[in-house]
């Protein structure tokens, strides 16, 4: 591992749980933060939603469903995390167990791999694309 590697590794799993606390009980300012303003999310089944300001609001949408966000009831669990660091790039690979509260307790709704890149700004690092595919 190259020197300063492991700090670099630390700030991305950190911003990878901050993105998964902003997206089940965060701000959409929170969840905004968390990406570079030419970010690009693809779901599973859809076309790939590009530029922070399009993702922000397509988490707006979701949360509107009730189907993340405060008071959803959903708490994303990303484990498993493998980081490369290529200088101011870096990727990463991460499995995810996606929850739902129900009477009986929380239940599995999805369980999923993120596949995504970062990009190091004066700020720290941001994620630039997220691909989602179910396991």
């Amino acid at each position: 591992m190259k020197q300063g590697e492991s700090s670099d590794r630390e700030q991305i799993v950190d911003l990878l749980a901050r993105l998964a606390h902003a997206t089940d009980e965060g701000t959409l300012d929170e969840y905004a933060a968390c990406f570079s303003e030419d970010a690009s999310l693809a779901l599973p089944g859809a076309e790939p939603t590009k530029g922070r300001d399009n993702m922000v609001a397509s988490s707006k949408a979701r949360r509107a469903s009730g189907g993340v966000g405060p008071g959803s009831r959903t708490r994303h669990l990303v484990s498993t995390t493998t980081v490369q660091v290529s200088g101011d790039s870096a990727t990463s690979s991460s499995y995810v167990a996606f929850y739902g509260m129900e009477a009986a307790g929380p239940v599995v709704k999805g369980v999923l791999t993120y596949n995504d890149s970062f990009r190091r700004t004066a700020t720290g690092w941001l994620l630039c694309e997220r691909k989602i595919k179910p396991a």
